[in-house]
């Protein structure tokens, strides 16, 4: 009952990420989806590993969304209809979960706790790795660069 909750709040979150006018706002969205993802995590198998999902997930897109909001203008938020369609969604993907087939058969519960840590899982870790350690050093070249705030406005 608590993951199909969570799939259908998770999915109201994606659902309503592009009516979004605000960088504010879909920075709030982002760590929200993260959170419910990582709870999703947790509920299907170590609770340990929905915790590095989220820290690996909100890191690797904060630096991103960050250098994002660093550029964009201040814009007026509206967030009525972006609040009306989550919660009006809400209710349909929660019904859509419902009545889905039961997955039960596919369980990770039987899966050792670092089973993705082995062998044939290492290569897609450390490209990760590589990934958001790359982005990490072009924002902080790009802000030492012109030593001054990534902000030219203002």
């Amino acid at each position: 009952m608590l993951s199909i909750l969570l799939f259908s709040i998770m999915s109201s979150l994606a659902a309503t990420l592009v009516l979004t006018t605000s960088p504010i706002i879909l920075g709030v969205w982002i760590i929200l989806i993260s959170f419910m993802m990582s709870m999703t995590v947790a509920l299907n198998s170590t609770t340990w590993l929905g915790l590095m999902v989220f820290l690996i997930y909100v890191g690797g897109l904060l630096v991103m969304f960050s250098y994002f909001v660093a550029l964009t203008p201040n814009l007026l938020m509206d967030a009525k209809t972006v609040m009306y369609a989550f919660f009006f969604s809400i209710p349909l993907f929660y019904f859509l979960y419902k009545n889905m087939p039961d997955l039960t058969s596919f369980s990770t519960k039987t899966q050792a706790p670092l089973s993705f840590l082995m062998e044939q899982n290492l290569s897609p870790i450390l490209f990760i790795a590589l990934v958001l350690f790359f982005a990490l050093v072009a924002v902080v070249k790009m802000c030492s660069k012109s030593s001054s705030p990534l902000r030219p406005f203002n």
